[in-house]
């Protein structure tokens, strides 16, 4: 029967936008998830980008830590502009020196 066979069609169709609805559903979902996890783990493996005001090296502390940036090795404060005080010339200190008399650029 003509009828019949339209209602049929018109079923089966609703089933299969239903089905490619689910379907674009589920790669979104999953796409969104490989993303995540790939922001995650390149996240892990570069850790904070904060960075040293005065010799510019970067925090080896991982992303998202909480309390103060740090680093053992810094490097001279002059590679960045740094100029012991009541000079022009660039500092030999390290920046984390407890005994560093210097400024920073203006």
């Amino acid at each position: 029967n003509k009828n019949n066979f339209s209602e049929l069609l018109k079923i089966e169709l609703g089933k299969q936008r239903s089905n490619t609805t689910f379907i674009q559903n589920q790669i979104d979902y999953l796409s969104n998830s490989c993303q995540d996890i790939i922001n995650e783990k390149m996240n892990e493996a570069i850790g904070c980008r904060s960075f040293c005001p005065y010799c510019n090296v970067k925090c080896n502390k991982l992303y998202n830590h909480s309390g103060k940036h740090s680093n053992v090795e810094h490097r001279f404060s002059g590679w960045k502009g740094c100029s012991t005080i009541g000079t022009n010339k660039a500092t030999l200190m390290l920046c984390n020196d407890s005994n560093a008399k210097w400024t920073d650029k203006e």
